[in-house]
Order: C-alpha cells, then sequence, then structure tokens
C-alpha cells in the first residue's frame, strides 16, 4: 500500500590508487557503481517494481613488450623494451520494470521488461601493442510475461514467455593483420577485426501444479 525505495553509491576514487613498476605514466584509474529501487502500488489490484544500476569502470591495461629491440614500434632503441598503458574504460547499465496485475481473485498477470548494456573500449593485454586494442558493446533486452491461474483448492496453473534480443558489437582500433611472435609479443592490428550479431530466443511453458495428499505433482510443457 505504500511507496518505498532506496539508492546506494558505492566506489573508489583514483588518490587511493598505487602505481605500477612496469610504465610511469598511469592515467587515474577508478570505479563507481549506483543502485536505486522504487516499489509501490498503483491501485488496489495493481503493483510496481522498479529497480536500476550503473557502473563505471576507469580501468588501466600496462603493456610490456620487447617489440622496439626488432623496429617494430615507435619507443627509443636505446631501451630495452616499450612499455606504457592504455585507459580501459567500462560502463554498465542494468534497468528493469515490473507491473503485478491482480485479474480477479483467481489471476494474476505479472510482466517484466530488462535492458542491460555494457560497454568497454582500451582492450589489450600485457604483451600487445595499444594498435591491437579493441573495443566492444553488448545490449540486451528480455521481455517476460507470466500467469498464474488457482483453477480449485488443488490445481495452479502457470503460463510464462520470455523473449530476449541480445546484440553485440566489436570493432578494432586497427583492422591491419596481426603479427604474433609466440612467447614475446604481438604487434599490427587486432585478431578480433570487425563483429557484429545478435540472438532472438523466445520461449514458452506451461506449468501444472496439483496437490495430491502428500505428494505434489508437476506437469506441463515448454517450448
Amino acid at each position: 500500500d505504500k511507496l518505498h525505495g532506496q539508492f546506494m553509491i558505492q566506489g573508489n576514487d583514483d588518490v587511493f590508487n598505487t602505481g605500477t613498476p612496469f610504465t610511469k605514466n598511469i592515467p587515474p584509474y577508478y570505479s563507481y557503481q549506483y543502485n536505486g529501487t522504487l516499489n509501490g502500488s498503483l491501485n488496489k489490484r495493481t503493483s510496481f517494481f522498479l529497480s536500476a544500476e550503473h557502473r563505471s569502470i576507469n580501468n588501466v591495461n600496462v603493456y610490456d613488450t620487447p617489440c622496439d629491440a626488432l623496429g617494430n614500434c615507435d619507443c627509443p632503441k636505446t631501451d630495452a623494451s616499450c612499455n606504457g598503458s592504455l585507459a580501459n574504460p567500462r560502463s554498465r547499465t542494468n534497468v528493469s520494470p515490473r507491473i503485478d496485475l491482480q485479474i480477479g481473485s483467481k489471476n494474476t498477470l505479472t510482466m517484466r521488461y530488462q535492458y542491460y548494456h555494457d560497454t568497454s573500449s582500451g582492450n589489450l593485454s600485457s604483451t600487445q601493442l595499444p594498435t591491437e586494442a579493441y573495443s566492444d558493446s553488448s545490449t540486451d533486452h528480455t521481455v517476460q510475461i507470466s500467469d498464474t491461474q488457482i483453477i480449485n483448492d488443488r490445481v495452479v496453473n502457470e503460463t510464462r514467455f520470455q523473449y530476449e534480443r541480445t546484440i553485440s558489437d566489436e570493432t578494432p582500433v586497427s583492422s591491419a593483420p596481426t603479427l604474433q611472435v609466440t612467447g614475446n609479443f604481438s604487434s599490427g592490428g587486432s585478431s578480433q577485426q570487425n563483429n557484429k550479431d545478435h540472438t532472438d530466443h523466445l520461449e514458452l511453458q506451461n506449468l501444472t501444479t496439483m496437490s495430491l495428499g502428500k505428494h505434489a505433482v508437476k506437469f506441463g510443457m515448454r517450448l
């Protein structure tokens, strides 16, 4: 009957971070997370629930390779290695509203939607040059509908439907061929190259639960 909610924030700032012996120049890295929920009633037969979360992570990837000794990068030839750091920011967002509707005294309908989005850039391993970095993103949309019916004192029927669509995308900094020296280093473009894809998933369930004395029997179908 009442409105309820909460909000939370947590994380760490870059002033608390330490350095690394592999490189002197490190971009600031930090992590923050925001989370909140809100729920209440719309009328005597309808209630809602909303949750939202966002996380911002600014990581750093440090690379240290002997590529300059072979003349494959722009580091001074007096050094024995080529090292540095590359910002690796990542963000995640998740929003999910839900509505519960009571249809009569024996029927409850629930509708839920979820949005999830994840992005990152500057993805790199410690033996790769920045030209091999790539960025990626994924987006997920999910719709869920369920209906619960009380047939009588001993029988309950549930119908559930779900539709999910996932979209993914990977983009390299460079599409040049990859040069890899096993156990040493790699340079050139990213081996990931350009990659775009999407998937669709549909699911339908119908389950019936019966109470038979001391036994509970479930049967149904899933498509």
